[in-house]
């Protein structure tokens, strides 16, 4: 569940659609020396392609990148620092919605005649994900898999960790590893996408949908982000 760096001397504790690729691409690199080839091989596009398993064969499935449930009772070395990255909950479910709530996720899952039988569109705007948002869930793997809270990656308690950086201070994250590892230090850019031309728009009467869905997120990152500033971005 946590990704250990050696060279720095940190766990870090990874949270689907929270820079979660490009931080396991960079600590791939501390630990081999070496920057892991951002392309799957021929095979593993085809296996993709055919919806067959490619376990082991993505950073995002290799042992010790694997992003998983946070853990009580993870014992780290006693001069190893705890640290995470979180981001606006309504941002980060815009993030979801936008890259795994899509025709083409669902195909590759081979969801789309399931959620078609519940009368739930392949293509969804950010509004009907948001009204729809528990049967998603239900229903689809990458959804659920992108879209869980905070505490089940995090834990209740942020205050158990050395380090919270949000993802606006990256910068202040790069510094801080480039003091940890002596190294020149920079996050690489992975998962980069082309916007998405559906609809985003929410109204008024989605905020109170949002407000139950994101209310544990937002109880935990308070000191970070309100709802009512993110919805601003959206409601127009």
């Amino acid at each position: 569940m946590a990704i250990i760096c050696d060279r720095a001397r940190t766990a870090y504790f990874p949270v689907p659609k929270v820079a979660c690729t490009s931080l396991k691409a960079l600590f791939w690199e501390i630990n081999h020396g070496r920057a892991r080839p951002g392309k799957l091989s021929w095979s593993a596009r085809v296996r993709r392609k055919l919806g067959i398993s490619i376990f082991g064969e993505t950073l995002q499935t290799e042992n010790g990148y694997r992003t998983e449930d946070f853990d009580p009772g993870i014992v780290l070395p006693p001069d190893y620092e705890r640290f995470a990255v979180v981001r606006d909950p309504l941002a980060r479910l815009h993030s979801a919605w936008s890259n795994k709530v899509n025709r083409k996720m669902f195909e590759r899952h081979h969801e789309v005649e399931s959620l078609g039988s519940l009368g739930l569109t392949s293509s969804p705007t950010f509004a009907e994900f948001v009204e729809h948002f528990d049967e998603y869930r239900s229903h689809s793997i990458p959804v659920a898999r992108h879209t869980g809270g905070y505490s089940q990656y995090l834990g209740e308690d942020l205050g158990w960790f050395t380090h919270v950086f949000p993802i606006e201070r990256l910068g202040d994250l790069e510094a801080y590893l480039r003091e940890r590892t002596k190294d020149d230090v920079h996050i690489p850019i992975r998962n980069s996408s082309r916007p998405d031309v559906r609809a985003r728009q929410l109204d008024a009467r989605h905020r109170d949908m949002l407000a139950v869905i994101l209310a544990d997120d937002y109880r935990l990152l308070s000191d970070f982000y309100s709802l009512d500033e993110a919805m601003e971005k959206f409601v127009g």
